[in-house]
């Protein structure tokens, strides 16, 4: 007698079809940050496959831009004068290097003027 595991197959590739579409919805964005001095605005645009958010703020009302750290994880996020933050992405990542070199890149837009120290 032959058994015929077609069906488990494509039922354990339907899962993993969706858990993957999943994870690219949730986990899957691209963010755009515009500073722009001669407007007096940021604009911070969040686009997934669950659409797209976009918000606007004045420049003013930020101060920095900072690393916030999870377990092993961490993002960017600006400060605001009170002190409050607004995250550059929803998710926690891993990896720093290069979130520290674009929040130094902010930090310096943000305060013009102020000396930028090398990365090392």
């Amino acid at each position: 007698m032959r058994q015929d595991e077609r069906f488990l197959g494509m039922l354990a590739g339907g899962i993993c079809a969706l858990t993957a579409l999943a994870l690219a919805a949730f986990l899957g964005q691209v963010v755009t940050l515009r500073l722009d001095r001669s407007t007096g605005t940021v604009t911070l645009k969040r686009m997934g496959l669950l659409g797209v958010r976009e918000g606007e703020y004045l420049l003013s009302d930020f101060t920095d831009a900072v690393l916030e750290h999870g377990e092993n994880t961490s993002r960017i996020a600006l400060v605001t004068r009170d002190g409050g933050h607004l995250p550059l992405t929803t998710e926690f990542t891993s990896g720093s290097r290069g979130k520290e070199a674009i929040a130094a890149t902010i930090r310096a837009f943000l305060k013009p003027g102020s000396a930028l120290t090398p990365l090392e």
